[in-house]
């Protein structure tokens, strides 16, 4: 029996283009199954209806039934289906399944080589940090190189210093210490390998901006020590503990949603006692999945998998021969890590359930951001959601970089991945990494609007590279990320009105689409209750108010760094920077892969 017309199989629309051919027909294709046809119009109003998996009789079933046709119809519209089916434009879900199981790919899984570390100004939280590190890695017998990436002032390098060097006399563990004055050898012999000009290089891994956050440089210097190798990054204010969560699937879930993550809100102190005594094989976690093709992902899970949330551009990755596991990240338990006076806003589900429970709980969610988030089961996704603070890299081969300069690295470097690699995938693992936070940020009473819905760089940034998005036909990695750079270099060095012109849009489009779905939050809830449906009509009111505000054109911690003044042109400025370095960072890791092959490390041995 096929799978047409097996009752158990699932089928689901699928139709990458859909155009008008005269006389009632549509022309229909898909990628996926290769299918090229024309159908009438009312076939194609139906086909629109099973965007979901499900079986034949259920599709005819609920189909029947939203139109108001008897019993006696279902098997009509059910042999309609089984012929779409057939033809392909109804996708089977065990045929996309076997398609993955049947990959001939090589496993390529391999164990950590390095621990990074990406740190300023923070000789406490690292000495937290690396210790509960160093204790798993005594417990387990793994041999791994920490690399702590410096960008502290003279008096907490000395300090870190002496942090590791007491770490070395206890545990006996190979550490690297890359400081300010090591970054600045280091740019200058990358320039000189690679040929990128130094002012590239130092914007890459040691931009000199006063009072700027420069954690994704940092990030870099640790991507440019281990090319070639596997390598966990954690952030300094976290530790070796993990938890599950609160409800775990033991299915392997495959994903193309924005946000596939959970999320719990919790007290500090509830986190605190839930996290301090949960010692975790942090590097096994990663382990399990980092490096491994999708097949053998699967094989883990006894190929019990839920495709229900992947789209078809989640399986055209798999036409690569490269198919992987690039980058593993797990949730977080503890600080949530969102910039200060953001609010949990766009919520939904039974996260937004749980977020509205009680005024109490709604607002000392809003101020005390300790939560736990991440996902009920291990989802494998095309790298729409990255948490930064606890990733796994195969560094084996070409990644993306990260952001030098402001916050939200992660974001871009997930905007990066998502829209320009190809075959490679991120996998969102079912653990709660404990992240105490540095300094209890200070979140109003009050929601800021204003403030709250202003654009940092990051996300402008990330907006433009989804912008480029579908501009280029290359297939290969390298090429894409080449016209990408090009495409960027373009923005930020043409005419300024032109610039604006973008930003605009980009404005524009994004405020349409927020406005959309808080009033749909608003209608779908019916405005309750009523202290969670102000704070999303003071948003909307605000991005109303935006959209005739050009000062939104210029994101909020570029005109907070340089003033209002200068933050358009240096926010162009800034565009062209990354454009440039994107272009420069395939020959920078070449660079440093030969740097290393002969000098063997980047950083100080301590």
């Amino acid at each position: 029996m096929n799978d047409s017309t097996a009752n158990s199989g699932r089928f689901r629309f699928d139709a990458t283009t859909r155009l008008p051919a005269g006389d009632g027909l549509e022309l229909l294709h898909s990628d996926l199954s290769g299918t090229t046809t024309l159908i009438p119009s009312q076939d194609v109003a139906l086909l629109q209806r099973c965007q979901s998996f499900a079986t034949l009789d259920s599709h005819a079933a609920r189909l029947c039934q939203e139109q108001g046709l008897g019993v006696l119809h279902i098997e009509a519209v059910r042999q309609k289906l089984a012929t779409m089916a057939e033809t392909g434009l109804l996708l089977s879900e065990a045929r996309l399944l076997e398609r993955i199981i049947n990959d001939t790919g090589h496993d390529t899984s391999a164990a950590i080589s390095y621990l990074g570390i990406p740190t300023r100004n923070r000789p406490l939280q690292l000495a937290q940090c690396l210790e509960s590190y160093a204790q798993c890695m005594r417990a387990t017998g793994r041999e791994i190189t920490i690399v702590v990436a410096d960008q502290s002032d003279a008096a907490h390098v000395d300090a870190n210093r002496s942090v590791l060097q007491k770490l070395k006399s206890e545990f006996g563990c190979t550490i690297q210490h890359i400081d300010g004055s090591t970054t600045d050898d280091i740019v200058r012999r990358l320039s000189v390998q690679s040929g990128v000009d130094s002012s590239i290089v130092q914007y890459a891994l040691g931009p000199r901006v006063s009072g700027g956050f420069c954690g994704g440089a940092n990030r870099n210097l640790l991507l440019l020590n281990s090319v070639g190798s596997l390598i966990l990054q954690v952030d300094d204010d976290s530790k070796c503990r993990a938890i599950p969560p609160p409800e775990v699937s033991a299915q392997l879930l495959f994903s193309s949603d924005h946000d596939a993550s959970d999320c719990w809100f919790s007290s500090k102190d509830e986190v605190a006692a839930l996290c301090d005594d949960a010692n975790a094989d942090m590097f096994a976690l990663h382990e399990k999945y980092l490096g491994k093709t999708l097949a053998r992902c699967m094989q883990q899970h006894d190929n019990q998998v839920n495709i229900d949330s992947a789209n078809s551009s989640f399986f055209r990755r798999l036409a690569s021969s490269n198919n992987k596991v690039s980058i593993t990240n797990t949730g977080v338990a503890g600080e949530s890590g969102r910039r200060e006076g953001q609010p949990f806003i766009f919520t939904a589900g039974e996260k937004r359930e749980r977020l509205v429970a009680s005024k109490e709980k709604y607002d000392g969610a809003q101020q005390e951001q300790q939560i736990m988030r991440g996902a009920r089961g291990t989802t494998i996704n095309d790298g729409t959601l990255c948490f930064g603070f606890n990733l796994g890299i195969d560094n084996r081969t070409l990644v993306p970089p990260f952001m030098p300069f402001m916050r939200g690295e992660d974001t871009v470097f997930s905007t990066l991945f998502r829209v320009i690699w190809k075959g490679e995938y991120f996998a969102m693992l079912p653990w709660l990494a404990y992240h105490t936070g540095a300094a209890r940020k200070v979140r109003g009473a009050t929601i800021d609007t204003s403030d709250a819905i202003h654009l940092r760089f990051a996300e402008l940034l990330g907006l433009m590279i989804q912008m480029y998005q579908g501009r280029s036909l290359q297939e290969e990695t390298e090429r894409r990320l080449t016209a990408a750079a090009d495409w960027l270099i373009e923005i930020g060095t043409g005419p300024v009105k032109e610039f604006e012109s973008v930003l605009q849009r980009i404005w524009w489009q994004a405020t349409a689409a927020n406005i959309r779905r808080l009033e749909q939050a608003l209608k779908t809830h019916r405005g309750q209750p009523d202290y969670w449906a102000q704070d999303l009509i003071a948003h909307i009111r605000s991005y109303q108010q935006s959209l005739t505000d050009p000062s939104y054109l210029i994101s909020a911690d570029i005109i907070q760094l340089f003033g209002s003044n200068a933050a358009m042109e240096r926010q162009r400025d800034m565009v062209a920077q990354f454009g440039a370095f994107l272009r420069a960072w395939p020959a920078l890791r070449t660079a440093a892969a030969e740097l290393r092959r002969r000098d063997s490390t980047f950083g100080r041995k301590i």
